[in-house]
């Protein structure tokens, strides 16, 4: 993979944030941006685009993939599988940079962007845009990566009897 810049990663969240605005707005309660929409907006992008997309894509998952923000979302929910943790982490995403960047700082800040009925998975987002990538004949740079979003969580392992205590708002908001 090439040097991500930091304005590779703008382009990325206005990417998100276009396709927010198309799913139901930007404001921190907002839909968070779906598959269906972000197919529509990035078949208009030329491969470079889709390309660097992608790459970020990875990256920031790659970000999310720690034992806390899986914590979260499991005192949120009561529970949550390897592969509810994934599509959570999707789901971050596609609420835009000010929540992924609230929650990575912060995890339990996720009621804050969080309706209280409101499912906080968002699978097949990423499906889209390997579907672009493999029907434009492209590379795909997510296989050159040198970490995976599916990699062992970083930083402290949690025990689900603590989850209360560790991630008090995420838990008195969550599923009863």
């Amino acid at each position: 993979m090439r040097l991500i810049t930091r304005g590779d990663e703008d382009r990325f969240w206005a990417v998100i944030d276009e396709v927010r605005q198309v799913t139901g707005g930007t404001y921190p309660q907002a839909p968070p941006a779906t598959a269906e929409n972000l197919k529509k907006i990035l078949l208009a992008k030329p491969d470079p685009v889709v390309r660097e997309f992608a790459s970020i894509l990875h990256r920031v998952m790659v970000r999310l993939n720690r034992w806390e923000v899986w914590g979260a979302g499991m005192a949120r929910n009561k529970s949550m599988s390897s592969a509810e943790f994934y599509a959570f982490r999707l789901w971050i995403v596609a609420k835009g940079q000010d929540a992924y960047d609230a929650i990575r700082a912060k995890p339990d800040a996720l009621v804050n962007w969080v309706k209280p009925t409101e499912v906080i998975l968002n699978e097949g987002f990423d499906d889209v845009v390997g579907e672009i990538i493999e029907d434009r004949g492209m590379i795909d740079p997510r296989d050159d990566a040198n970490e995976s979003p599916n990699d062992f969580p970083k930083g402290k392992e949690f025990k689900e009897a603590d989850l209360a205590k560790l991630f008090p708002q995420c838990w008195a908001a969550g599923k009863p």
